[in-house]
């Protein structure tokens, strides 16, 4: 071991030795090799020249928190850098750890069961950028889904954001800051089972209108209208509590031509993002107010009816002046 350390560059540049003077010191140790102490005082020298002179420590000081965040993700160059989710998992493992060590912290959390599955599909992405992209894809439709809000895809503003949520939520209220990593995750698995071409092709086996489901999914997926899915991922959800496959079917077949009437009438996309988003959002729609379709910061807005979609719907037709609102 003596040997190999003084002998490669770095052992020669760390204690500077001549070939005489390694050769003294290798014999010398022969005859004391099977002294613990002296073994141990060889590594601890071999780790303190180390420690002195080929390490070196930044210390970064910011005025805000999210300027340290930029900062390490730049100089995070060795490494794929750290999306929002990850990030945000520190979070949730912070809060576990710290209000439920007695019933087995973080660790033994259902999320960070959901973490691992996240993380799970995330690294069968090919690439750290497809990675990234798919990261910030499942963070903007969470952010729809539960609050109605669009976000940048800055990892930065990701970040704050989900942090800022999740500690709004009181911290004796286990439930509501649980079910944030749960539709985390839901919308996650959405994404992996109807987003992906080849995963697609796979699901809803024993269905009787499965085909026409996949169809308009397909169709969407192909139009990259991307603010569908936690729109669709409402009614999949409960189509999964409550086994209602017809909902499911007609809320899919009902987004589907909705998105293909308006691209029909208009050019490119035609802004049917934001027409969408006010759907999840809420809003006044020529005179009406509608609650819109989130789940609510506060779960308080779980299901919808398929009517409740098609009048919200056509009320964004007639807005656009597609529809006559008497037919």
């Amino acid at each position: 071991i003596l040997s190999n350390i003084l002998n490669t560059k770095i052992g020669s540049e760390l204690f500077g030795f001549d070939e005489p003077e390694k050769k003294e010191i290798i014999n010398n140790y022969q005859k004391v090799k099977n002294d613990i102490n002296v073994n141990k005082s060889i590594i601890l020298l071999c780790f303190s020249e180390y420690l002195l002179r080929r390490l070196v420590i930044t210390n970064v000081r910011v005025t805000k928190e999210r300027y340290g965040f930029e900062i390490f993700e730049a100089l995070n160059t060795t490494g794929a850098p750290l999306t929002a989710i990850e990030t945000f998992r520190a979070v949730v493992a912070r809060y576990y750890d710290k209000y439920l060590q007695e019933e087995g912290g973080y660790e033994r959390s259902d999320s960070k069961l959901i973490f691992d599955d996240i993380d799970e599909y995330l690294d069968r992405k090919k690439t750290t950028a497809q990675r990234t992209k798919e990261s910030q894809q499942i963070v903007l439709s969470f952010a729809h889904l539960i609050r109605g809000e669009k976000i940048s895809e800055k990892l930065d503003t990701q970040r704050i954001s989900l942090e800022k949520w999740y500690k709004d939520i009181a911290d004796d209220d286990e439930f509501t800051k649980s079910s944030y990593v749960k539709y985390l995750g839901e919308v996650a698995k959405f994404r992996e089972k109807f987003w992906g071409k080849d995963e697609l092709k796979k699901q809803l086996a024993g269905y009787n209108e499965r085909e026409e489901i996949l169809f308009h999914l397909d169709f969407l997926r192909d139009s990259k209208t991307t603010m569908v899915i936690p729109i669709i991922l409402k009614f999949y959800l409960d189509f999964e509590q409550n086994n209602d496959f017809e909902k499911f079917s007609e809320a899919c077949a009902t987004i589907a031509a909705f998105v293909a009437i308006w691209r029909s009438f208009t050019s490119n996309t035609g802004a049917i993002d934001t027409a969408l988003k006010v759907l999840m959002s809420g809003g006044s729609i020529n005179g009406k107010k509608y609650p819109g379709f989130k789940i609510g910061k506060n779960l308080e807005n779980k299901s919808k009816s398929i009517k409740e979609l098609k009048l919200f719907l056509k009320s964004l037709l007639i807005k656009k002046k597609i529809k006559d609102k008497n037919t």
